[in-house]
């Protein structure tokens, strides 16, 4: 019997990472059949007895813009909307993704994704809620392009690309030997820890708002924000937690205090090694009576030294070129923030100081005189 907690945070995604042929096979399968279902959806009128049966009547299929797509200009870009969805979630699975994906997870998914996609074909396809004929145009004139469709291809880009983009730079950023076992928050999630899924708001929203229009598009996008704060967001907040501990609590401000700190602390080090390492030096280098074997074992130490101060100076040299990096690549509103924050901070301090100064003159030059 499952708790209630496991219920109420149920993950479609397994975290566990290894390869899984049979399952991501099967997705990709599913996933590449189902944008032929809704092209005959839309250039066919497939389950045009469905509507008819509850009520509806079916939009006038239009002039195809080629002959071999069989689909007018409004329904080729919603099967495109479809057919981008599939290949992203394919991308995704064959080349970004490091969890497994079994069959019984791959199923649900291609379910989930058919049956959203079906519906907004199935309601463009329908007169009365079609998002061509938004406005109160003639039903027997459906307008091309509707403001629903511009504004929902906007968005279903703009979310596609979001989401695409912030997901491939935290897998170069995880591919790195050096980041295992890190947290990525640079590039696109410097914006939103759950950027992704800020752009697969924006993809459905748009997508079905395209397709059915304003109050369908609206229902879509109310539906998956909840189910991303209800159920996905807390299922891979708490699997973070685990995984990455105090860097996942921390907030950005705190992160990035965090990793100027942790810099703050290599430079202290490898300056101080070379402030020890030429004091070591000059101590080595001092001139007296010294037998061979003297000679010999102060020569080592000081070849000892002198790597180790070699090794002090590139480590600060590759501090330098990766600030310079941080520098180039990263927000120049945020590096004016915090430069702005640093020089207040500096200008406090020196204002500071000189009430202080200006009290001691004062004490010096104004004496108080003892009370009798």
């Amino acid at each position: 019997m499952s708790s209630p907690e496991k219920d109420l945070f149920h993950d479609y995604l397994s975290r566990i990472k290894r390869p899984s042929p049979l399952g991501s096979t099967v997705f990709v399968g599913l996933r590449l059949a189902e944008p032929l279902v809704q092209h005959a959806i839309l250039s066919q009128n497939l389950g045009s007895s469905l509507i008819n049966y509850l009520g509806g009547e079916l939009l006038p299929l239009g002039t195809p813009i080629e002959p071999c797509t069989g689909l007018s200009p409004y329904r080729l870009i919603l099967f495109l909307m479809s057919a981008g969805c599939s290949l992203k979630q394919i991308f995704w699975v064959t080349s970004v993704a490091e969890q497994e994906m079994p069959v019984k997870n791959a199923l649900p998914i291609c379910a989930f994704n058919f049956m959203f996609n079906s519906l907004n074909s199935l309601l463009f396809i329908n007169k009365f809620t079609s998002a061509s004929t938004d406005g109160g145009q003639d039903l027997d004139d459906p307008s091309f392009p509707s403001i629903p469709l511009v504004v929902g291809s906007t968005a279903y880009v703009t979310g596609i690309l979001l989401e695409l983009v912030s997901e491939i730079q935290r897998k170069r950023f995880k591919k790195a030997l050096k980041n295992k076992g890190k947290n990525y928050s640079g590039g696109l999630f410097s914006l939103a820890r759950h950027i992704n899924y800020t752009g697969h708001i924006l993809m459905r929203g748009g997508y079905a708002l395209a397709a059915g229009g304003w109050i369908w598009g609206g229902l879509i996008t109310v539906f998956f924000v909840r189910d991303f704060v209800t159920r996905a967001i807390p299922c891979l907040d708490k699997y973070c937690q685990e995984r990455y501990a105090e860097p996942w609590n921390q907030s950005s401000a705190e992160y990035l205090d965090s990793i100027e700190e942790e810099w703050n602390k290599r430079v202290d080090m490898e300056v101080e090694t070379l402030v020890d390492g030429m004091v070591d030096l000059v101590s080595l280098a001092s001139i007296g009576d010294k037998d061979k074997f003297r000679i010999a074992q102060e020569s080592f130490q000081a070849e000892s030294r002198a790597e180790s101060m070699v090794r002090a100076a590139n480590s600060l040299l590759s501090i330098t070129h990766s600030m310079k990096l941080l520098l180039l690549l990263s927000d120049e509103a945020q590096l004016a923030h915090r430069r702005d924050a640093e020089l207040k901070s500096v200008q406090e301090e020196k204002d500071e100081a000189r009430r202080k100064v200006a009290d001691l003159l004062d004490d010096i030059l104004h004496p108080k005189l003892p009370s009798k």
